[in-house]
């Protein structure tokens, strides 16, 4: 013989499977066979489409429906065996059936069930009929905090506001003993939520072993953080929402993952992480003109303009010399002066770059030095101190020298009043310089 204890319905609107779904629970009792509690679902046609049943244990009572953002349905309520406490408990739907997902505390019952937008469970109830009871469960089915309130005597309604606020509703004793309604937002300590990592704003690569960490965490009071290579984890430290984290040794198109977790006074995250690609190249695209790509020169003094990505040093040569000159810091321009050059030839400049990851392509510009030969007086005069260092330490100073048509020179060095005596014309010279003063020199041709 079989009785009907009650009804309990929920309808529930479930924007994700864009479908209107309705669950009901109700109870039947058996002489021998128990309290079951039974779950049916109806399509929005009102087709009777599941009806299974939870018979954990010998009496099962269901009270509080809820879906997550699944669309899964969660009942919450009490069960136990026969002359033992009720337990509150939390049933799902799992495979044509329901079965027992959780249970926690002790002498009490579950009387509602909500989701908030983190799908985080939280059960609103009574424990021993005297006593407010609270649980959490996040959406990985780890219980977080099973809370008591003395002061208030039930929990029979709760709904968690667009800020993830738990609030809840239920009765409390008032000065004569009688029972009061109550409704009121509760602040339990919280779990680590809304938990994030970003490495380098969401960078698909990164050529340096130190990157930039964004993260968030919802009332977490310290993170520790490991990388796909580290066995340990590093030192818990302070929250904060930004980070710097090195990778060890890291290898030319490698991914690192880097892993974060959370704790407060009350409990500890499971870790989430990000990853990036460790990629680094030799400097790229390098590319050089001579005058700004001009055909033709009368003036052994060129301009190199350099355009080169990735590059921390640079060195030079003519294609006719052996060896090539020192490196030097990159900068976008440079000079170079051809020694003695002879007309109508075509002269060629050989460029290389480097940075940590190695040397780039050689590349190479070409101008032809031409000079009308119809021209008599001296033209296009220059001098270069020390192939073109920008400072010096030396008493000796090596020159090269250049004038079209020219059969004698003479210099001025320094604050000197006075040029020197006139000289036969060569394209290079050494000079001796007194009195230095530091950051100081002039010499004039």
């Amino acid at each position: 013989m079989f009785k009907s204890w009650g009804l309990i319905s929920a309808v529930v609107e479930s924007i994700k499977l864009k479908r209107r779904v309705v669950f009901r629970i109700f109870i039947i009792e058996g002489r021998v066979t128990g309290v079951k509690v039974f779950l049916n679902r109806f399509d929005n046609q009102g087709i009777l489409k599941i009806s299974t049943k939870g018979n954990i244990k010998h009496e099962n009572y269901g009270y509080g429906l809820a879906l997550n953002s699944q669309g899964n349905p969660y009942i919450t309520g009490a069960s136990n065996w026969i002359n033992e406490p009720f337990t509150p408990c939390i049933w799902t739907y799992f495979y044509g059936t329901l079965k027992l997902w959780r249970e926690f505390g002790q002498n009490g019952t579950g009387q509602e069930i909500v989701f908030d937008s983190y799908d985080n469970l939280y059960v609103v109830g009574t424990a021993g009929n005297t006593n407010l009871m609270v649980a959490k469960f996040n959406k990985f089915g780890v219980r977080e905090f099973v809370e008591y309130r003395e002061d208030l005597h039930s929990g029979t309604d709760g709904f968690v506001d667009g800020q993830n606020k738990l609030f809840i509703s239920g009765s409390k004793k008032n000065y004569f003993g009688t029972l009061d309604a109550y409704f009121l937002k509760l602040n339990f300590t919280l779990y680590p939520e809304g938990r994030s990592i970003t490495i380098n704003n969401g960078d698909i690569s990164t050529d340096s072993q130190t990157v930039r960490l964004s993260i968030s965490a919802l009332n977490s009071d310290e993170m520790s953080f490991k990388s796909s290579t580290m066995s340990n984890w590093t030192q818990w430290e302070p929250y904060d929402s930004s980070a710097t984290f090195n990778i060890e040794s890291p290898i030319n198109n490698t991914a690192y993952t880097i892993a974060v977790k959370f704790r407060n006074n009350y409990s500890e995250t499971i870790p989430i992480n990000d990853s990036i690609q460790y990629l680094v190249f030799p400097p790229l695209n390098p590319h050089i003109t001579l005058n700004e790509g001009a055909l033709n020169t009368s003036d052994p003094l060129v301009r190199i303009l350099i355009s080169i990505s990735g590059a921390d040093e640079m060195c030079f040569k003519e294609s006719t010399s052996k060896s090539w000159g020192a490196w030097k810091p990159y900068r976008y321009w440079t000079d170079h002066f051809f020694i003695s050059p002879v007309n109508y030839t075509v002269y060629t400049i050989m460029a290389k770059f480097r940075n940590d990851h190695g040397e780039s392509k050689i590349v190479n510009a070409s101008i032809l030095f031409y000079i009308p030969l119809s021209l008599s007086i001296p033209l296009n005069p220059s001098i270069i101190i020390n192939d073109g260092d920008y400072s010096f330490n030396s008493t000796i100073l090596k020159l090269s020298l250049f004038a079209v048509n020219a059969n004698e020179m003479r210099l001025k060095i320094g604050n000197s009043r006075s040029w020197k005596s006139w000289e036969s014309y060569n394209s290079t010279k050494l000079v001796f310089i007194n009195n230095i003063e530091n950051n100081t020199s002039t010499i004039s041709q």
